[in-house]
């Protein structure tokens, strides 16, 4: 009967053990999430600042590959304890949604910061030209 308890204490220490770490890899992917979410929101709101840009642009190219990392997580998790796989469908739907939206920011904070090296106004940077003649430089 001893052996019996044993056993019946090992399955009950491993089943325990698998929870544990299914909901922990399921935590670390939900982090993951939160994370790219908050970086976008903010790279969202950088104003037209050099520096902030080029952070921002930067930060955004180092999370690119969340996604994976998320998918690769909430894998793992639901193969250990299988019961997270629903939270883990709605956890990758998320990520995917935030990833959608990357590329797309990238290329408008690039273009944002593109315009700030330009000079403002149709005739800027054009010199020569007084009087009727034309300058050097077409601003059309």
């Amino acid at each position: 009967m001893k052996e019996v308890y044993e056993i019946s204490d090992e399955v009950r220490i491993k089943t325990e053990l698998r929870k544990l770490r299914g909901t922990e890899a399921m935590n670390n992917a939900t982090k993951i999430a939160e994370n790219l979410d908050a970086i976008l929101r903010a790279a969202q709101q950088v104003g037209n600042n050099k520096p902030a840009l080029e952070s921002s642009i930067e930060t955004l190219v180092q999370h690119k590959n969340d996604r994976i990392s998320v998918e690769k997580t909430v894998a793992n998790a639901t193969d250990i304890l299988p019961s997270l796989a629903n939270q883990g469908k709605i956890l990758n739907e998320r990520i995917k949604s935030l990833d959608a939206n990357i590329d797309p920011l990238i290329a408008t904070l690039r273009v944002r910061l593109v315009s700030l090296d330009k000079p403002s106004g149709p005739f800027a940077g054009c010199s020569g030209g007084g009087g009727g003649k034309a300058g050097h430089c077409n601003p059309y």
